[in-house]
């Protein structure tokens, strides 16, 4: 009994703290493909588990992200840039993060289709997806700790001739 309502407890956790998805996914159709050169600028918020940001990728095609040295969003009270951060408290939490291998707050990119082929971003990284879809955008944080997060960045994406 005590482990049912445990995991029921977790379970609520986890739906309230990742239950923001910012902007549903839409079909092909509905989706912004950028010809070669062209560039677009949107908001990643880090209360979202996953930013639908209205890009289709196409595979194979190179695409920069980039967001000004400024811009700071908040783990908590914690500000962080778009590279994040790490403490030698929570390196030792760092297994419960979305993607462990980057830092608490890292802004990552994946396509919506292939959630395995995610890649830390950065304030200036390079992305070559795998396979055509939407791009999304999350920052790297635990997957129950989404309810804390606040602000935003405006990042620009630009596919590379």
């Amino acid at each position: 009994m005590r482990f049912a309502t445990l995991s029921f407890c977790v379970s609520i956790l986890i739906v309230v703290s990742t239950g923001c998805e910012c902007a549903p996914t839409r079909s092909n159709n509905q989706l912004r493909t950028l010809a070669p050169g062209e560039s677009v600028s949107l908001d990643v918020r880090a209360r979202c588990f996953d930013n639908h940001t209205g890009i289709r990728l196409e595979a194979n095609a190179k695409y920069e992200l980039q967001v000004a040295d400024d811009q700071k969003w908040f783990d908590g009270w914690l500000p962080a840039d778009a590279c994040g951060y790490d403490t030698e408290f929570l390196s030792h939490f760092r297994w419960v993060a979305r993607d462990p291998l980057y830092d608490w707050f890292t802004l990552m990119a994946y396509v919506d289709r292939v959630p395995d082929d995610r890649r830390g971003v950065g304030k200036l990284g390079q992305f070559t997806p795998k396979s055509d879809g939407e791009l999304i955008c999350y920052a790297n944080d635990a997957l129950f700790m989404y309810w804390d997060n606040r602000g935003a960045l405006r990042v620009t994406v630009v596919r590379l001739p």
